[in-house]
């Protein structure tokens, strides 16, 4: 009983933190095989198809998706520290199978592995930090997430410079050893986290009526689909599906984009896209102390309008890039 005590006296930032962290993890298996994957298609002879289908199949995209319809159901029915503690076992049993892969169909498998945890983490991590959050300081604990999940891409991408150049391969695959060290100690801490509040007092209502012979209606995806419901889901799937458009380029295939195209080499690649999630989490942090503070409609639209401008500026002729660049 003293070990639950404990739990349930955990502040509501190191709840935060704690569930937060995921995202750091999530990112990193994502950009970890980017920094190196130059090396690994060298390796392992992979095709510009090959190469798809695992970035398709990854945390990146489709496996994630999967994994969070699936994590979704699971989050609910059993509790949000049921799914990310189990998920984070099998994430580590993954990214061990991408770390030691001698061959492509382990590395995807691999891969697959940690894209349906990463997916299903992420449903069970968030859902408990915006339910845990007080309600004045929500964006700030959201914001946090966010944070943790452009820290990860900046962490890789920095030391694969010096451990791609060392040691080449053998430097990528340390960095996806690294990931399953630090999930490690996310697992330990999670088993000292309560369950969401929330979920375990909607849970326990249910029982209660339970008990007394009325059936409780569950709930379908239909239920959702309409009325401002509809509307808020409608908008989330576009935010997200023009979201993951740029950010799975941008975490996955930019470097390799930078060194082939741009024909710059290994270091300069992965520094130039560090510096671009780093400027992410500087934004992050404006959002952090404007969310909870100004009408976030107007937050989201002014960040969604520098979102649009950027993504223009590489849509321009070269000759025009030069130009714009040079304007700023």
């Amino acid at each position: 009983m003293l070990g639950v005590k404990v739990d349930y006296e955990m502040s509501a930032w190191k709840k935060t933190l704690i569930a937060g962290l995921i995202s750091y993890i999530d990112a990193g298996s994502i950009v970890a095989g980017a920094s190196g994957l130059s090396m690994w298609q060298g390796y392992l002879g992979m095709s510009s198809v090959q190469m798809g289908l695992l970035a398709a199949l990854s945390s990146n995209t489709g496996g994630a998706a999967i994994g969070a319809l699936i994590g979704g159901k699971i989050c609910d029915k059993y509790g949000r520290k049921f799914v990310y503690n189990y998920a984070l076992l099998f994430y580590m049993i993954g990214v061990a199978m991408i770390c030691l892969a001698t061959n492509y169909p382990l590395f995807l498998l691999g891969y697959v592995i940690v894209g349906l945890m990463v997916g299903a983490d992420v449903v069970a991590s968030w859902t408990f930090i915006a339910e845990e959050a007080p309600s004045k300081n929500r964006a700030k604990h959201c914001g946090s997430a966010q944070v943790a999940w452009m820290l990860g891409p900046v962490v890789v991408f920095l030391a694969s410079i010096p451990l791609n150049s060392m040691f080449g391969l053998l430097g990528n695959r340390i960095i996806f050893a690294h990931l399953i060290v630090v999930a490690g100690w996310i697992w330990y801490q999670r088993l000292k986290m309560p369950e969401s509040t929330e979920w375990t007092e909607a849970h326990k209502r249910e029982q209660e009526l339970a008990a007394k012979g009325i059936k409780v209606r569950k709930v379908h995806y239909g239920d959702i689909l309409h009325g401002t419901c509809l509307k808020t889901v409608v908008m989330l799937c576009a935010v997200y599906t023009l979201w993951n458009l740029a950010a799975s380029t941008n975490g996955f295939f930019m470097p390799y984009v930078y060194e082939h195209l741009g024909k710059l080499s290994n270091a300069m690649s992965l520094f130039l896209t560090a510096l671009n999630f780093a400027v992410c989490i500087l934004t992050t942090f404006i959002f952090m102390y404007t969310g909870d503070k100004f009408n976030r409609r107007k937050v989201f639209g002014i960040f969604s309008g520098l979102g649009v401008i950027s993504w223009f500026v590489w849509a321009l002729p070269a000759n025009m890039m030069q130009m714009w660049m040079l304007f700023f």
